[in-house]
């Protein structure tokens, strides 16, 4: 539950930077209550629009000894690239962040009394779940399929954009390798031609499947195009490591480029199974 309690007290919205042809539009449903008899006085909404980088009420302050709380509220990205968003409250000036998060093309933050806040795709399905640290980690990608190249090829994809230098990625998955052996999975920098993370022991031995319990990308403190991958893994035969790998970008981290799950070809009569999810946990 979110409440304004004093008319000094606003839920704001505004942007890191203005959009590329459009502001995005918000809406807020509402419920003021009188603080004397906790009775019901009104109910409302607002809307509106952002306006880039100068925050805009998204819940209003209540009247004097009134307090409003946000049932319910929306802002969409209706602009044509992504859009990083902060929502704040502003206590008489003093505004402090409570959600905090990119959201792509087509994509909408929603907030729900009891629930809190989470973000839809254009699809209608929910890419993140509430976070009121400030630091949501967002779903980017979900995905599953199976592959029976010889060689090496990128089974599946995902384009990155909007990162900072704070920010990590967080990637887990399950593989298996059924009839023949598969040459290293790995992550892959798709634009750069670059490998990642190893992500079990090469090869992936036929009926043996590996899960991984995390693998962290990040970018390093020392420069852009330097980028950090731990990642853990273990399978079934029982074996388990550790994989680190300083890897050199062209394209900055902070840039656009593509993240690929990939692998060094399966063996003929093979077939390469994944599941995997990439998720970015946005720093401070």
């Amino acid at each position: 539950m979110i409440t304004l309690d004093t008319p000094t007290k606003v839920l704001e919205v505004v942007l890191a930077g203005a959009p590329a042809t459009t502001q995005l539009p918000c809406v807020a449903a509402y419920f003021d209550l009188d603080q004397s008899s906790a009775g019901l006085v009104a109910t409302a909404e607002s809307d509106g629009l952002t306006a880039g980088t100068t925050p805009v009420a998204w819940l209003p302050a209540p009247a004097a000894i009134r307090s409003r709380v946000l049932r319910f509220g929306t802002v969409q990205n209706a602009d044509t690239a992504p859009a990083i968003l902060t929502v704040n409250l502003n206590n008489n000036g003093t505004r402090r962040a409570i959600w905090q998060g990119t959201l792509q093309v087509g994509d909408t933050l929603i907030y729900e009394e009891g629930h809190g806040f989470s973000v839809l795709d254009t699809n209608g399905q929910i890419k993140t779940a509430a976070n009121t640290a400030g630091l949501p980690l967002a779903l980017l990608r979900a995905h599953s399929g199976t592959d029976a190249s010889a060689g090496a090829t990128t089974v599946d994809s995902i384009a990155i954009s909007g990162l900072t230098a704070a920010d990590r990625l967080l990637v887990e998955y399950a593989l298996q390798s059924d009839a023949q052996p598969t040459a290293q999975p790995l992550l892959y920098n798709v634009t750069d031609t670059v490998s990642l993370s190893d992500l079990s022991a090469s090869p992936l031995a036929a009926g043996v499947p590996a899960a991984g319990v995390r693998t962290v990308l990040q970018q390093a403190q020392d420069a852009a195009t330097h980028v950090l991958s731990v990642a853990e893994w273990a399978d079934s035969s029982p074996t388990s490591g550790v994989s680190v790998v300083n890897a050199t970008f062209v394209t900055p981290w902070t840039g656009t480029w593509t993240l690929g799950l990939r692998h060094g070809g399966v063996t003929a009569g093979g077939t390469f199974r994944y599941t995997w999810a990439v998720y970015v946990l946005r720093g401070q």
